[in-house]
């Protein structure tokens, strides 16, 4: 669902970030509660980067759909 919100709200298809979310739901659930976790937004990019490489093109929407799960 926060996918959806995150697509629609930026009238984008984020394929990458779905593929990722279908394929390894166990750990996309532990990269979003990281990303939950993390003080400032630049601790969450930086998570990102690292954590999850693979999705830095999208890395705000990401973000934006973490703060949706919270």
């Amino acid at each position: 669902m926060a996918l959806t919100k995150v697509e629609n709200a930026n009238k984008i298809e984020l394929s990458m970030l779905k593929g990722y979310v279908e394929q390894q739901p166990a750990q996309a659930i532990l990269n979003f509660q990281a990303l939950n976790d993390a003080e400032s937004i630049d601790d969450k990019l930086k998570k990102i980067m690292s954590d999850m490489p693979h999705l830095s093109s999208e890395a705000h929407h990401v973000l934006e759909t973490a703060i949706l799960l919270q």
